[in-house]
């Protein structure tokens, strides 16, 4: 499903979905159960850590 790589937009509640940062999955990182819930994400400015719940995938054919 989330694999390096693809391009996400990333959801934050304090700002409309017009402001959403754009960015590109860098790596996934599983937890302690072996279950992956969250990506490195690489911005424009910065690379950030955020959970899928936090994400959305672009329907992109690269």
């Amino acid at each position: 499903m989330y694999s390096a790589d693809q391009p996400v937009v990333i959801r934050d509640d304090n700002l409309p979905p017009l402001k959403w940062n754009l960015g590109r999955i860098v790596s996934v990182h599983p937890g302690p159960d072996g279950k992956t819930r969250v990506a490195s994400i690489k911005t424009q400015n910065s690379v950030v850590k955020r959970g899928f719940s936090k994400i959305c995938l672009l329907p992109l054919n690269v």
